[in-house]
């Protein structure tokens, strides 16, 4: 006959210290992700720009995560993407002689 094993209070204790720390791990892993948002706040400060340039911009093309309420996200690659599409160099003009 097979032994049979009953948990004590003890194991259930490790057991759950175990498991917990194997979530903890997990979020932290997922928290250090390559990818980088941005709030449209985040953008006004980074980019010392109005609300209404953000606007814009995504009439323009600039790639968004739209979130209810009118709220938007934007992934930094997109971001950098879409600047260096539009960017304009004002120097041009000067060096064509």
């Amino acid at each position: 006959m097979a032994k049979m094993f009953i948990p004590t209070k003890e194991d259930w204790s490790a057991f759950e210290k175990r498991i917990l720390k194997k979530i903890e791990e997990k979020i932290e892993q997922t928290g250090k992700s390559d990818v980088r948002i941005y709030t449209s706040k985040d953008l006004e400060k980074l980019l010392k720009i109005s609300p209404n340039t953000i606007k814009r911009f995504r009439e323009e093309g600039l790639s968004f995560i739209r979130i209810s309420g009118g709220e938007y996200r934007y992934e930094a690659k997109d971001l950098l993407i879409f600047l260096n599409k539009h960017k304009y160099n004002h120097l041009a003009g000067l060096l064509d002689d």
